[in-house]
């Protein structure tokens, strides 16, 4: 079944299937998480969004680059 699929049979987001569905992150992916002091905040309650999270993930995969993340693509 497609993420819609299942978010219309369960009364969901297709958005909150996809999130469930992640598959697990890698250990450097982990790793690099963790060496990154900060959360970057902005919503009205003071939540990540997705407008903010763009140098914060940069940031990480950068980390991840220099510890040895085969994983990375170019794209």
């Amino acid at each position: 079944m497609s993420d819609k699929e299942i978010a219309a049979r369960c009364g969901v987001t297709r958005q909150a299937v996809s999130k469930r569905l992640e598959p697990s992150k890698p250990p450097l992916m982990v790793k690099a998480n963790a060496l990154v002091p900060w959360n970057v905040l902005a919503g009205c309650a003071g939540e990540r969004t997705h407008h903010t999270a763009y140098p914060l993930e940069s940031l990480k995969m950068l980390l991840r680059l220099r510890m040895g993340d085969t994983s990375l693509s170019l794209r």
